[in-house]
């Protein structure tokens, strides 16, 4: 189970299958929160797996707002390299390689043609000749933060991407029935993604909704409800 803990005193699990939503009344707290996911390290916050301390930025991926322009294949360009690797057995390996072969064969000529101190690697890199190919991403239009989302997490489940996906100010974009009906689908495709929202007071509407975990954090650091 993935956790956060927070001011030494503060440890929230996150759910397995659904929506953990942090309603996070205290403005500071938000904008650290964000930037904790993203890159920074925050010396009183500590994200964690099963008592294994990860690293924010390597573990999470942090989507942030979807009204915002999203780059699906800068997002998941490392898992699209690896997932296709994965899939390529040994003929096709082989077959690679010949290609690779014969691209150097064409190149090596013509810097000899030309007497250019030049030198090619002999090395057989096939990460590097996956990336020369910009493998990209198949993607629908979007019609709304809905779909936006559903993309993000079908995408994460088929590249087999363990990342926690995180989205800020969904309440924004989402009814709480589509929130509620993302919840489910969630919990039945066995995945976990991270709401944070910024709110004036709890919003109850989701209490007791199956698949979804609120987290809510006041003001003035004093009231905290983790159910």
């Amino acid at each position: 189970m993935k956790s956060l803990a927070m001011y030494s005193t503060r440890k929230f699990d996150f759910l397995d299958d659904g929506i953990t939503i942090f309603q996070i009344g205290n403005r500071q707290l938000f904008w650290e929160l964000q930037r904790f996911w993203q890159s920074e390290e925050h010396p009183n916050m500590a994200f964690s797996e099963d008592g294994k301390v990860l690293k924010p930025s390597k573990s999470a991926l942090f989507i942030g707002d979807v009204g915002q322009c999203i780059d699906f294949n800068k997002l998941f360009g490392r898992q699209i390299i690896t997932m296709i690797m994965h899939e390529l057995d040994e003929t096709q390996n082989h077959r690679l390689y010949d290609a690779n072969c014969v691209i150097k064969d064409v190149v090596n000529e013509a810097i000899f043609e030309a007497n250019l101190p030049i030198d090619l690697p002999t090395d057989w890199d096939l990460q590097a000749m996956l990336k020369y190919l910009k493998p990209q991403l198949e993607l629908t239009n979007f019609r709304s933060a809905y779909d936006i989302i559903g993309s993000l997490t079908d995408i994460t489940q088929r590249l087999s991407d363990k990342r926690l996906l995180i989205f800020t100010n969904i309440g924004q974009y989402l009814t709480s029935e589509q929130i509620k009906l993302l919840a489910l689908d969630l919990k039945s495709q066995h995945q976990s993604v991270l709401f944070l929202e910024k709110v004036n007071t709890k919003i109850e509407v989701y209490q007791g909704s199956e698949g979804i975990k609120i987290v809510y954090i006041d003001n003035d650091f004093v009231e905290f409800e983790n159910g």
